[in-house]
């Protein structure tokens, strides 16, 4: 179940809320689970999951590797920032060019794998759990 809210100042969110967990797609989102929210704003798009498995918007995602659901939420947009309370696969557009896509978060580095979903081609990093922080992907 959904609910879109749409704002005066060039903000939209849409809501899914369901006692069960479930597969619900809605316009060009898809979300798995009882709870989640995509916000879009002015430069930037929040995907926020509240308790479930996945959900997805513009070839962003973010899926919940573990057993049971989770939370997550990931920022894009001029600046990237991610959370998460388990191991995630986050996935994003491949726009890069030749070399090894790195994303960045404190001291660390994880590396990309780059394929082919759907006709498209992404990037796929596995995120162990993490405090909300600012992420960076580029080339290494």
């Amino acid at each position: 179940m959904g609910l879109k809210i749409e704002s005066l100042k060039d903000r939209t969110d849409i809501m899914f809320s369901s006692d069960v967990i479930g597969k619900y797609p809605f316009q060009n989102i898809n979300f798995n689970g009882t709870f989640g929210m995509v916000t879009s704003e002015e430069n930037k798009t929040t995907l926020f999951l509240g308790t479930g498995k996945f959900i997805e918007k513009d070839g962003f995602s973010i899926q919940i590797l573990g057993e049971k659901s989770g939370a997550a939420t990931l920022v894009y947009g001029n600046n990237m920032q991610l959370t998460c309370d388990d191991v995630m696969l986050l996935t994003i557009p491949d726009t890069y060019k030749k070399g090894e896509v790195v994303l960045t978060f404190g001291f660390k580095q994880l590396r990309g794998e780059r394929l082919k979903m759907n006709g498209k081609n992404v990037v796929n990093f596995k995120v162990p759990a993490m405090n909300f922080q600012e992420i960076a992907i580029g080339l290494k």
